[in-house]
């Protein structure tokens, strides 16, 4: 059964007409264990106890709420159950156990967060946006962060991870933090946050402009170097497989990449608005590509690929990006290098022959000038 469903966090009109309001103008299910719709007037507010569920989007809209508390009988918060500005107080539940997605996104005046026990999961996106973010506190169980929870939580710069603390999704906390792991599954090094459990990359923590990236890495996780806008050189292990969606993206500085031949996927938007990308080098290893990798990779001038590749790779790609697309035999790293210098000693032997045609030309047109004056005295 789907969370979504289990924990009946959607509403519909219908609930809403027949729910139970409570003195502050609250809508509440008739069984009172969902809180459905609060009023918009709200400054302060505590959920009335029995409840259980606070549902999807209930508290949008009150953008004068300043501080909420939860009843103990709370279970889970909706996705998106509060996008509240001014909110900067919130004190959560002992029997809490999930939070869906974005369920305080731009909560941008939340100052502090303690998480209890009972916390099993925190959904994507929980707390993006939450500039003011300054203290979370979490406790030693296994709890599932997913992906952005933390993003641009600007005021956030340190955190202690628990040991057994469960999964991590990319790019869950903002740039420049410092982690305190006490996990044996993750780990800092070099600025580079890795679950070695999984062999996965889960996010680049400064923006850097040379990285190398540690051998038995298999994955590069979502948004995991995203924004690292003064990246200019990464080096990637021969044993990466998968570089998930958005994993490069908005990295304006990186020039060039050489994608391993064992990587196999390329998430959507790997490569977006990495504006200075001229070359790509890509292996028939790499099994699909997404339409939008390469999007508004306005510098691109050249995608490498294995001869015999090309209708293969076009189909996944824009019409631009079709047209970049240049074969090249080679077998390996190495041979890919070779045939890329010899390109590049190709063109030079031409510049210097075009050159050499030229003076010749100019010799020759100064000769014939010369002799024509010649012949007409």
């Amino acid at each position: 059964m789907e969370l979504a469903e289990r924990y009946k966090i959607a509403v519909t009109e219908e609930e809403i007409a027949n729910g139970l309001k409570d003195e502050y103008g609250c809508i509440y299910s008739q069984d009172g264990k969902r809180l459905l719709k609060a009023a918009s007037d709200l400054k302060t507010y505590t959920i009335k106890e029995g409840t259980e569920v606070i549902c999807t989007e209930s508290f949008q809209g009150c953008s004068e709420l300043q501080s909420v508390v939860f009843s103990d009988s709370v279970k889970a918060v909706g996705s998106d159950a509060f996008c509240c500005e001014k909110l900067e107080s919130v004190k959560l539940s002992e029997s809490l156990e999930l939070l869906f997605n974005g369920a305080f996104l731009f909560c941008n005046s939340l100052k502090s967060i303690v998480f209890p026990k009972s916390l099993t999961k925190i959904g994507a996106e929980a707390f993006w946006g939450c500039e003011a973010l300054k203290r979370v506190v979490l406790p030693d169980t296994p709890i599932d962060i997913e992906q952005n929870v933390f993003k641009e939580c600007v005021s956030l710069k340190s955190i202690e991870l628990p040991k057994s603390i469960a999964r991590i999704g990319g790019n869950a906390f903002p740039k420049e933090i410092k982690i305190t792991s006490h996990s044996e599954r993750y780990v800092v090094k070099n600025d580079l946050f890795i679950d070695l459990k999984e062999q996965r990359l889960v996010q680049c923590l400064k923006n850097k402009e040379s990285v190398k990236i540690p051998k038995n890495i298999v994955t590069i996780d979502t948004g995991a170097f995203e924004e690292c806008y003064l990246l200019e050189k990464i080096e990637l292990p021969e044993t990466l497989t998968t570089i998930g969606s958005d994993a490069f993206s908005v990295c304006a500085g990186l020039k060039s990449i050489t994608l391993p031949e064992t990587v196999t996927s390329i998430g959507d938007g790997a490569f977006f608005l990495c504006s200075s990308l001229e070359d790509v080098t890509m292996f028939d290893s790499i099994e699909e590509i997404h339409k939008d990798t390469f999007r508004e990779c306005s510098s691109l001038a050249r995608i490498y690929i294995p001869m015999g590749k090309k209708k293969q790779y076009g189909v996944n790609l824009k019409k631009r990006q079709q047209r970049l697309l240049k074969e090249i035999d080679y077998r390996s790293v190495s041979d890919f290098y070779a045939k890329v210098e010899e390109e590049k000693l190709k063109k030079i032997k031409k510049t210097k022959l075009i050159h050499i045609l030229d003076i010749i030309l100019t010799i020759i047109f100064c000769a014939s000038f010369f002799l024509i004056d010649a012949y007409t005295k």
